[in-house]
């Protein structure tokens, strides 16, 4: 049996494949984005959704000295699950699947992969090149009321109490190490309660521009309830780059998915003290 936590403190998964621009993604026909819609609720995904995302892209001339900033529109395919707790997202160069209600890596990756294969029918993503695979995880940590943040959490990831006369409010540490299968970064950041609840569930690049494009996020009984000033958000981040810019190959994507998940889960794992185990009641051991 594989070892996992009752009360799990996992709060967002993302898988995000990306690769070359395909121009029969760029400019979907309406005809086609209903065929494929058709497709999407076979699997699960009922609610299409159209959007576009504004985004910008700043170069800096070295001549000049100076820098330019142009804006410029990303236009999503998105399909989302009922109950609102998983959505996929297609774009011209990516095919990403992102959950908030998460029960192993086996059924995440299991859609993921079927998602895949439905697209690959209709783009022919075996003809493109695929350029890198994201795994991505989001825990919030919150300790129980007679323990600290401290108590759960390894010490290398808190800040330095660099005054001790000094009331010390955040911290954040960012970690990025070389893996067999890519880059993993860890980034670990201590905030502030607001009323002795949790203020913030996800790093800002993650929150959701367009909000009918959003996912529900159930909360924990002890969020709206926090006896000390600070919890954790622990966001680790493993990004496999395909060499030589191979093209789409499901058996590649599908081993880099594997590698990439369990240096996630063994970081996952040694990041939690004993008392963070036995309050979130770890099984499988």
């Amino acid at each position: 049996m594989k070892k996992s936590l009752v009360k799990a403190p996992l709060v967002y998964a993302v898988l995000d494949l990306k690769f070359a621009e395909l121009p029969s993604l760029k400019n979907i026909s309406e005809e086609l984005e209903n065929i494929l819609h058709g497709k999407m609720i076979d699997i699960g995904f009922p609610e299409i959704i159209r959007s576009k995302v504004e985004s910008f892209n700043v170069e800096f001339d070295v001549i000049n000295q100076n820098f330019t900033q142009e804006k410029y529109n990303t236009k999503r395919l998105l399909f989302r699950a009922s109950g609102e707790r998983s959505i996929v997202e297609i774009s011209p160069t990516s095919i990403q699947l992102k959950a908030t209600k998460y029960t192993s890596f086996e059924d995440f990756y299991r859609l993921f992969k079927e998602i895949i294969l439905v697209i690959n029918k209709f783009f022919k993503l075996d003809k493109t090149v695929v350029k890198s695979l994201e795994l991505r995880y989001i825990d919030i940590i919150v300790p129980t009321q007679k323990y600290n943040l401290s108590d759960f959490i390894v010490d290398s990831y808190l800040s330095p109490k660099l005054f001790e006369k000094f009331e010390h409010l955040q911290g954040q540490k960012l970690t990025v190490v070389k893996t067999d299968v890519g880059q993993l970064i860890v980034n670990f950041a201590e905030l502030p309660t607001l009323e002795g609840k949790v203020n913030q569930i996800l790093p800002h690049d993650l929150i959701e521009s367009d909000r009918k494009c959003s996912l529900i996020i159930d909360g924990q009984p002890e969020w709206s309830n926090i006896v000390i000033s600070k919890y954790g958000l622990l966001d680790i981040r493993h990004i496999h780059n395909f060499v030589e810019s191979p093209l789409f190959c499901i058996e590649h994507v599908n081993n880099k998915a594997q590698a990439l998940y369990q240096d996630v889960s063994d970081v996952f794992w040694a990041s939690l003290s004993d008392i963070a185990l036995q309050e979130w009641e770890v099984r499988g051991m």
